[in-house]
Parts: structure tokens; sequence; C-alpha cells
């Protein structure tokens, strides 16, 4: 694999080494990847694989038919031809060319994910059980998958129909405030497991209270969104979940009690 790995760092492609069961041989995972000769020779390429991060401008549809990836691809209008690989579990790798500006879920469906730059990567030929179907161009992204993955990652909490009981340079009251400060501790505190419940919990709670007028909706959801991705929550999935948690609170005002 070594050799492989230096024929493609040759070709401009960045590459780390991974281990049989694809897991990064390198201090930083894919942050690692490079096409520095030196540095791929000093790797351990022992039984290894080649490791590829998806380049800015190009997304991988990663189908997995175990878990249901032909029936998702199989709700949508074909892809187009363009360059493809097969994994060793018989799953398809179809590489695509996008705006590199978009902001993409990571998920279609079942079965497929999206890989895209600093945001996973994937397994390349030769490595063992790796070959490509079509070896060539990559296509560009139909409007369809664009439309499908690309999401907001910004957020308008809306304004307070309740008059604010704080002063405009305040994040909140000091009920509010003390809450968001419990708030944001209990995200940062959740498990890698519970981010999202716990992400849509806070929300919920907040936006009740700004919707009573305790607190500033643009100063605390920028608080919550901000938070939500230094957990390491992807930033449209946390904007989908901090959106549909404020929306559900601001249908019940609450204040401090009196």
């Amino acid at each position: 694999m070594l050799e492989a790995a230096l024929t493609l760092a040759r070709q401009g492609v960045a590459v780390f080494p991974v281990g049989p069961d694809k897991a990064p041989r390198t201090p930083r995972g894919f942050y690692d990847a490079t096409t520095t000769l030196k540095q791929i020779r000093a790797w351990d390429w022992t039984d290894g694989m080649i490791g590829h991060p998806p380049e800015k401008g190009v997304v991988i549809i990663d189908v997995d038919p175990r878990n249901g990836g032909e029936k998702t691809m199989g709700l949508f209008p074909a892809l187009p031809r363009t360059r493809t690989t097969k994994t060793r579990s018989d799953g398809r790798h179809y590489w695509l060319t996008v705006d590199p500006s978009l902001e993409m879920r990571g998920k279609l469906g079942p079965g497929v994910d999206v890989k895209r730059a600093g945001k996973g990567y994937v397994v390349i030929p030769p490595s063992p059980g790796y070959s490509y179907v079509v070896n060539g161009r990559m296509a560009k992204a139909p409007q369809w998958l664009i439309d499908e993955l690309v999401v907001q990652t910004s957020f308008e909490p809306g304004a307070v129909a309740t008059s604010p009981r704080y002063f405009p340079f305040q994040t909140g009251s000091p009920y509010g405030e003390a809450a968001l400060k419990n708030g944001l501790a209990e995200l940062r505190d959740a498990g890698e497991g519970g981010r999202h419940e716990t992400l849509n919990k806070v929300a919920f709670a907040l936006g009740m209270l700004s919707a009573g007028g305790e607190l500033d909706p643009d100063k605390t959801c920028a608080a919550i969104l901000g938070v939500a991705v230094e957990t390491g929550l992807d930033k449209a999935d946390a904007v989908d979940v901090l959106r549909r948690g404020w929306f559900a609170g601001l249908k019940q005002p609450r204040s401090a009690p009196r």
C-alpha cells in the first residue's frame, strides 16, 4: 500500500493510512491526510488501506446496501454517470462536484452517507476490496441532490411577542441569563449520544423564556448554536434541531415567577 499511496500523492491526491477496520492510523485521523512523500513513508502501512478525505467542491455519496442504501437511492432519480468505486462490502462511492460554499447534510437517508470536505473520509483503490467501476471525471451533482442535501446554517429566531424584561445591551433578565447559563452548561455536558435530544430540550426551555420576555432571541440562539457546534454537532443538523425546539417553546411563553 505504501507504493500505491506514494503514487497517488504524486498525482496530488491527499492520503493517510487506515487499518483493516478502516480506523485511522494517524494522530488526527483524516485531518493528517497529505501529499508529502516523506510523511507518507513515515507512517505504518502494514496490512493497511488508503484513506482519502474529499477535497473542497467534492462530495462522495456512500451507498451501503447492508443498511438499506439501495432502497434509499431507489426513491430518487438516478445519479449521472460519474467516477464510482466499489467497496469491499459491495457498496458504491459516487464522486460528484458541488459548489464548495454549500453546507450539506451528512446523510441522504438510511444507508446513504454524504462525505464532504472536513466531514469524513473514504477508503480508495487500490486498497484491498476496493476498485473502480467508473474511473474517470466527476460529474456535477444534479439539482435534485443539491435540493435534498443543502440546509440552512443560520437561524432567525423571530421577534419576541412579550415586552422585554431586560435592557437592549443585555442578553436577558437576571432570571433569563441564569437559565441560559444553565442550559449551555447542560448542552456542554451532554454525552455524544444525547446531544441532539439535549439541544432540543434546551432550545425548547429557552424559547419559552424568550417568548415570556426573559431572553433576547437573537443573542440566545447564537449562544445555543455556538455551543452545539463546539460540542461536535454538525452545524446544519444543529440548526434543524434548534429550530424545532425553539419554535415549540415560543408557543408556551414562560416568565420569571413573581
